[in-house]
């Protein structure tokens, strides 16, 4: 038996991603996202018809829009100038005339063009989201194995991206908790009129998450109905991440200024012990005390507690530091670090210039806003 048609309304799993096609076809796709949908229809045959359907029925349609007036409809010079001799007609009204006359006699070709301007509306309508989307790129980083020098934890923990890295980010910044700091932050259970957990999983289903092939940028996007909705939510989403990311991280540089005040202690109570043997063997076997290798291992032991000491005082005055920097400030403050790789320095100066552009574009919007009224 044949299937019932999809109806409009009952949209497939498939209409984000033909809509993606559709944008590609017409010219509207990044590169990057060329290349994704490249492969997506690589693996899935029915996307790969789609995609040459559209092809083809965008051809169509730029052909006939390109197409030229057909001259050959037009009356030669001398007999159009004796037609408007006759009837004393001026020279626009008698090119209407002859426009008319040609359409009519091409009645056919021009209805069947009609029809396939109405079928593509109706079907880039369709494919087309319902709403907005909109975009965070945030850059996240392992935690340096430098936290974990005076733990327990391996040196090696946390110093390098496993395939597994970016799939538990993502988790993160979808859990339960994270996303349900956005509805109570933001209201969403009022705004969209249900209880809190299926605002959290309404949520969790318009948010999309994906790592940047070859970087360490991590794309957040959220599909909402309006412009300003999709932006604001998806500037929390990003800053609920954040938050947890400075939180678990401040707690591991807790534990590290732990072990390393431990280690400090351990230190001086060695050098004290070795002092205190020391002075007894001189005092109970009444010798003249001449420096050798105990007090060279005493003194070895002082500079490395001393080293220790400072480590650990430029540690928490770099701590103090951050903890007193707003958002922007740390964006500043990263992109200056001369660190390999740093993609922040390169990047933070392109989302300034975006956000100038973003601006003045709102103002000229504004501008054409109070013309048109």
């Amino acid at each position: 038996m044949n299937e019932p048609p999809t109806s409009p309304d009952n949209a497939t799993p498939d209409d984000p991603v033909e809509a993606r096609i559709v944008a590609w076809v017409l010219g509207e796709a990044s590169a990057f996202e060329a290349a994704e949908i490249e492969r997506l229809c690589a693996e899935k045959p029915e996307l790969l018809v789609f995609r040459r359907r559209m092809r083809e029925l965008h051809g169509l349609l730029t052909e006939a829009e390109a197409e030229q007036p057909d001259e050959t409809w037009k009356l030669p010079a001398e007999k159009r100038q004796a037609i408007e001799e006759l009837f004393g007609r001026e020279e626009a009204v008698s090119a209407e005339v002859a426009r008319e006359k040609r359409i009519n006699h091409t009645g056919r070709r021009a209805f069947l063009a009609i029809a396939a301007c109405v079928t593509v509306t109706f079907f880039v309508v369709r494919l087309l989201p319902t709403g907005y989307e909109a975009e965070a790129l945030l850059e996240i980083r392992p935690r340096s194995a430098d936290i974990y020098s005076f733990s327990n934890k391996p040196t090696g923990s946390g110093a390098s991206v496993t395939p597994q890295f970016f799939g538990t980010e993502f988790e993160k910044i979808k859990s339960h908790n994270s996303l349900g700091k956005v509805v109570d932050q933001l209201g969403l259970t009022t705004r969209w009129g249900m209880d809190r957990n299926s605002a959290i999983s309404r949520l969790r289903k318009n948010t999309l998450t994906k790592n940047v092939s070859g970087t360490n940028l991590v794309s957040i996007r959220v599909r909402e109905k309006t412009d300003e909705d999709a932006r604001e939510i998806t500037r929390a989403v990003a800053e609920s991440y954040r938050d947890y990311r400075i939180e678990t991280e401040s707690r591991e540089m807790d534990k590290a200024l732990y072990e390393l005040n431990k280690a400090v202690r351990d230190q001086e109570d060695k050098v004290e012990e070795r002092r205190k043997v020391l002075a007894t063997v001189v005092r109970t076997k009444g010798i003249i005390y001449k420096p050798g290798d105990e007090d060279q291992q005493a003194r070895d032991v002082s500079q490395t507690q001393e080293g220790l000491r400072r480590d650990k005082m430029i540690l928490e005055s770099q701590i103090n530091s951050l903890l007193k920097y707003d958002k922007d400030e740390l964006m500043v403050y990263a992109a200056g670090l001369d660190l390999p790789n740093n993609v922040i320095r390169e990047k933070y100066p392109q989302y300034l210039e975006q956000v100038r552009q973003l601006e003045s574009m709102k103002a000229k919007g504004a501008e054409a806003g109070q013309q048109a009224i």
